[in-house]
């Protein structure tokens, strides 16, 4: 969800979720070694390039947010993080378009002074460097 103040300048709430896994075959079978949902809510400043009516409207933004970590058999958690990024909206007709976007979103995993650095979400390692490409329906109001 975004609201531009300007034909320009903006502010837009972004919610993504990935859930990933790791299954291996076994004589016995199939195993699961580990299933995960990462969930992110970010605040973005957003600057769109191009005319008020352009059909074509690049983008730039970045901001912050949390990243929740959740598995079956964990304690879930959340994490602090930031994204940057850009894309482009086109709108073949005034209120429908789509977008496109790539996103390099960082998570701060070594929050905790004194927590074990290899806890099941900590991953031995202090920042976890995901990357994002996505698509999809944008209507404007």
């Amino acid at each position: 969800a975004a609201r531009f103040f300007t034909p320009h300048w903006g502010a837009e709430v972004l919610f993504t979720q990935q859930r990933s896994g790791l299954e291996g075959d076994t004589a016995g079978g199939p195993v699961e070694f580990y299933r995960v949902s990462l969930a992110q809510l970010h605040a973005n400043v957003v600057y769109q390039f191009g005319g008020e009516t352009a059909r074509l409207r690049p983008f730039v933004f970045g901001g912050a947010g949390a990243t929740f970590f959740d598995a079956p058999d964990l304690d879930s958690a959340s994490k602090a993080s930031f994204g940057i990024g850009g894309g482009v909206k086109y709108f073949p007709w005034s209120t429908i378009g789509l977008r496109g976007q790539f996103r390099y979103k960082p998570v701060w995993l070594n929050d905790e002074p004194d927590a074990d650095l290899c806890a099941p979400f900590g991953f031995c390692q202090s920042w976890l460097w995901p990357m994002e490409i996505a698509a999809g329906v944008v209507i404007r109001f």
